[in-house]
């Protein structure tokens, strides 16, 4: 005989393992500082390949100005000024990205033992029915 709660349980495990299990299961097999530290990581070199893009284009935008004013213009300003922003630019980024990648973490970390907590009751489902 068909035991209705055992297959809506079944169907809710099914389920979870195709939608959001995907995403939370790999972010699970990682200890939480290797979760935010590999995000961060990414987010930095994310980060700087943007930072580098925006500079380009703002560098080739003034091209006439800087070759105009090469020799006469004083560059280490200008360059402490750009790394102080980058500097900025990376720090705010990078706290948002630890911020985001904790949050993720710790949802993940809840959804995951609310997905072994109906397994435990599929289990007992079983064993109850073996007795």
């Amino acid at each position: 005989m068909l035991n209705e709660d055992k297959i809506r349980l079944m169907c809710r495990l099914a389920s979870y393992e195709n939608g959001e299990g995907r995403k939370v299961l790999p972010i699970t097999g990682y200890y939480r500082s290797d979760y935010i530290s590999l995000e961060m990581l990414k987010s930095l070199l994310a980060g700087t390949l943007a930072f580098a893009a925006v500079a380009g284009v703002f560098v080739f935008y003034h091209f006439e100005y800087i070759m105009e004013n090469l020799y006469r213009t004083p560059w280490t300003a200008y360059i402490r000024k750009g790394v102080t922003v980058y500097a900025i630019f990376m720090g705010i980024y990078l706290i948002m990205t630890y911020v985001l990648a904790a949050l993720r973490y710790k949802n993940a970390k809840k959804s995951l033992k609310r997905y072994y907590a109906n397994l435990k009751k599929l289990w007992k489902t079983y064993t109850v029915e073996k007795n």
